[in-house]
């Protein structure tokens, strides 16, 4: 996710990490990690059920520089759904965004066919 989005409703550039199949899927977690130096603002990650978007979850973020091996795994933010999993419907998208466009966030989510 590169672009700076504002938007807390879904509007403005989002990016696809997970669509579900035809008879819908589980989500166990997703995870945001920076994938290079990014200065202080927020993440967010939404279901999109064809029509509207909801949000499900808006993380505030610090300004980090990575440099060196390995240090991109150290930060992350983990989002498990409550109760453990998530059920979304057949080809609803779970997507995200980040506040600022100030470095590239990856958004990874897994989930399973249902």
């Amino acid at each position: 996710m590169t672009a700076a989005n504002p938007n807390r409703n879904g509007t403005g550039t989002v990016y696809t990490a997970f669509t579900a199949g035809t008879a819908g899927s589980i989500i166990n977690w997703m995870r945001f990690t920076p994938q290079g130096n990014t200065a202080a603002g927020s993440v967010r990650a939404f279901e999109y059920d064809l029509s509207n978007y909801h949000l499900l979850c808006d993380y505030a973020t610090g300004s980090y520089n990575l440099s060196g091996a390995g240090t991109m795994a150290a930060v992350t933010i983990d989002f498990i759904p409550p109760p453990g999993q998530m059920y979304i419907s057949a080809n609803n998208s779970i997507v995200g965004c980040q506040n600022n466009g100030d470095g590239p966030w990856q958004l990874e989510v897994f989930g399973l066919d249902y």
